[in-house]
């Protein structure tokens, strides 16, 4: 059944993976004001100084697998597997989001600020959770049924 609630916070986990390319994690104040997003480091003047290709590769790959996670409701089994994937490549992203912020910020000597962007993947993460919970309630309620049989 594909209206389930764990496929809308799946839905809902892939829109807000593929919005965190447009939301500001970073800002960094060196000779210029740079700021990182999810898709690019922009400065002040809206041109691109490098791109974060990990952090769009895994939040990509994550918005994927939820969306692919949807259409395999019949199987739940390979739905847990994937939405634990999902998950698991949030927070590799999550990690990634850092690891690019302070190499920036290390490589031009800049100052590292935090914005409220860094949340985003975090609600992301917390939709795939629980979807993760709705997909394992469906499959103790199909077990109990079957030991009822």
């Amino acid at each position: 059944m594909i209206q389930r609630k764990q496929s809308l916070y799946l839905l809902i986990s892939a829109i807000i993976l593929l919005l965190t390319g447009m939301t500001p994690f970073f800002t960094f104040d060196a000779d210029t004001l740079t700021t990182m997003t999810g898709w690019a480091f922009e400065n002040a003047h809206n041109e691109v100084v490098t791109r974060p290709w990990g952090v769009a590769l895994f939040f990509l790959l994550g918005a994927v697998l939820a969306i692919f996670a949807i259409f395999r409701y019949k199987d739940r089994k390979r739905q847990l597997f994937l939405v634990n994937y999902q998950i698991l490549l949030i927070f590799v992203g999550y990690v990634a989001i850092i690891a690019y912020g302070l190499a920036f910020a290390s490589h031009y000597q800049a100052e590292m600020t935090w914005k409220a962007g860094l949340i985003v993947p975090l609600i992301a993460g917390t939709f795939s959770f629980l979807a993760h919970r709705g997909i394992r309630h469906d499959e103790e309620l199909v077990k109990a049924a079957d030991r009822i049989r």
